[in-house]
């Protein structure tokens, strides 16, 4: 029997249309696959496409010039200070007017110094990334730290109240823990006869001490009579006791406990009837006048803490309401399991609101640059008063040459220096670096940029322009004439982060950035300051950073165009 005749009838056409059921369902599966992974590395298949397209038209070029080849063909002119201008013949650059140098094609030419890498990005290219370049200049940073603790009692407001003699709690005037009692008020009193003792060896002697004054025996009285009054002024006996005693010429066998301070009881350890030792814990009162909250600040943060700051303190009991606060110890230790230091901010409490064991979130602000009291009369009464950006005469090709008066440049033949700010030096020429002298006293360059005006120490940076008082938390504090000094940052989204370096992309001429290494400080909002790698006038590309250090990494060869080292030099 054949196996055709063994299969069920129809079995062949089922098997034909599932067979072809499959396939097409596949070919849509593939289609969908292959269209997703085109849109998703559309980008590099662009990249790669532009690559082969320029290796492709050098070949070409490399074949034309090489049936006949010349000195000529073996050679190039460039501009030192451009070295993207590059001419086949002699000549002067068009942007500078300086003469080109010769060399031969494809010589390596080093980088300027702190710079990795050289690219140049094409009009169309950044125009689709939207590239935005920006000048690095100086801004009032203010670094804002915010944790979280609890409110706890001043310990150096708490006092532990103990029997003084042994003796019977035979009353108690505090009977539940929270009472709030006034310096001075009576607490409890206590049977106990070595205190009845030692009174009547006081009185006896005060006695013998009056009926001795103005006869020989008078000193020796009063010596036995300093004897009991010491051991009595030993246990907390007080003036106020004395004379009661020597007032009334008799003496209780009970001892009264009065309040030392004022406060609240937080803890009663005896009820009436029970037996005291001398020094038996009987009561704990603490002053809630001033109370602390224990801030746990990140390890990464607390170089922003300073001991004497003012801390800003909000609570979920008593939504948008500010307190005010004072930083004050800072604990020496970082615990092991929160890598967080304890800071101790010590708040006033003067109607008792705050109460311990609330949660509280804290915000320690400190400027990143300098913040000083100033004479009130360097202030505008008008308006913040920022420091005005002095006038200087400049080489618009070698920032480093700078003068207070006319003249010329002795670095580049002798071009005419141009009157401007380093704003509008840095917007002229802004491949320049503007570097900072010494000699500079206006606060502009060689110390930062200050901000005058009005300012409140729990928000320094919020500048009035009038005195008075502040009235941004309504903490009521007094507004300070006030400087600030501006730190050169640069916008977060400028900085490209490799892991073990930060790459920031300067503009060298229109379409060509540099890759610079720079330090920088910590984030503050929006901005990093900058420690290290850059100056201020100098121009950065703050948006599509990324899109840049993608094209040096994708099309090295675009570095070769430029006349520059081979593009191993550049990979960064």
């Amino acid at each position: 029997m054949t196996t055709e005749n063994t299969m069920p009838k129809g079995f062949w056409k089922r098997l034909w249309f599932w067979v072809k059921f499959l396939e097409i369902r596949l070919r849509f599966v593939f289609l969908l696959v292959l269209t997703g992974i085109v849109v998703g590395y559309w980008e590099n298949i662009q990249n790669y496409y532009e690559r082969w397209q320029r290796e492709r038209a050098g070949v070409a070029e490399h074949i034309g010039h090489e049936a006949a080849p010349s000195q000529s063909a073996m050679e190039e002119y460039f501009c030192p200070m451009h070295p993207f201008v590059v001419r086949s013949s002699k000549g002067k650059c068009p942007i500078c007017g300086m003469d080109l140098a010769r060399r031969e094609k494809g010589e390596a030419v080093s980088l300027p110094e702190g710079v990795s890498a050289r690219v140049q990005v094409s009009p169309e290219r950044i125009m689709q990334s939207g590239v935005k370049v920006e000048t690095v200049a100086y801004r009032n940073l203010v670094r804002t730290v915010r944790s979280y603790g609890a409110i706890e009692p001043d310990e150096r407001l708490q006092q532990r109240l103990i029997a003084r003699f042994p003796g019977r709690i035979d009353e108690l005037k505090v009977r539940s823990v929270g009472e709030v009692v006034k310096a001075g008020d009576v607490l409890a009193r206590i049977y106990s006869p070595e205190y009845y003792a030692l009174a009547s060896e006081y009185l006896i002697s005060w006695r013998a001490w009056q009926k001795a004054k103005g006869t020989d025996g008078e000193a020796r009285a009063k010596a036995m009579m300093e004897l009991p009054r010491r051991r009595l002024s030993l246990t907390g006996f007080s003036e106020e006791q004395f004379k009661e005693i020597e007032t009334s010429n008799t003496v209780d066998d009970r001892i009264t406990l009065h309040a030392p301070t004022s406060g609240t009881v937080i803890e009663r350890m005896v009820l009436e009837g029970d037996m005291v030792e001398n020094g038996s814990p009987l009561f704990t009162t603490v002053d809630l006048s001033r109370v602390w909250v224990q801030a746990q600040v990140i390890e990464s943060e607390i170089a922003a803490v300073k001991s004497g700051m003012p801390v800003e303190v909000t609570l979920a009991s008593y939504p948008g309401e500010i307190f005010r606060g004072v930083a004050g110890f800072i604990y020496p230790t970082v615990s092991p399991e929160t890598r967080t230091v304890k800071v101790r901010v010590e708040i006033p409490n003067p109607d008792g609101r705050l109460r311990p064991g609330m949660y509280a979130m804290v915000a320690f602000r400190q400027p990143m640059g300098r913040m000083e009291i100033v004479d009130a009369s360097a202030l505008s009464s008008t308006a913040a008063n920022p420091v005005a950006p002095p006038t200087r005469y400049w080489c618009p090709m070698h920032p480093e040459v700078q003068s207070d008066t006319p003249g010329k440049c002795d670095k580049c033949g002798g071009m005419n220096l141009l009157k401007m700010t380093p704003e509008e030096y840095a917007e002229h020429a802004p491949h320049a670096t503007v570097t900072p002298t010494d000699n500079d006293t206006t606060g502009t360059l060689a110390t930062g940029h200050w901000t005058y005006g009005w300012s409140c120490a729990m928000h320094p940076d919020e500048l009035e322009a009038k005195p008075g008082t502040c009235t941004i938390c309504g903490c009521g504090m007094e507004l300070m004439p006030t400087r600030i000094e501006g730190v050169l940052s640069i916008p977060e989204i400028a900085v490209v982060d490799t892991g073990t370096r930060k790459i920031v992309y300067t503009e060298f001429a229109d379409g060509v950035f540099d890759a610079r290494e720079v330090v920088l400080g910590p984030r503050v909002g929006e901005y990093y300051q900058v420690l290290d790698g850059l100056s201020a006038g100098q121009r950065i590309a703050a948006r599509g950073a990324f899109l840049i250090d993608a094209e040096a990494r994708l099309n090295p060869v675009s570095l070769a165009e430029l006349g520059e080292a081979s593009p191993n030099q550049h990979q960064h």
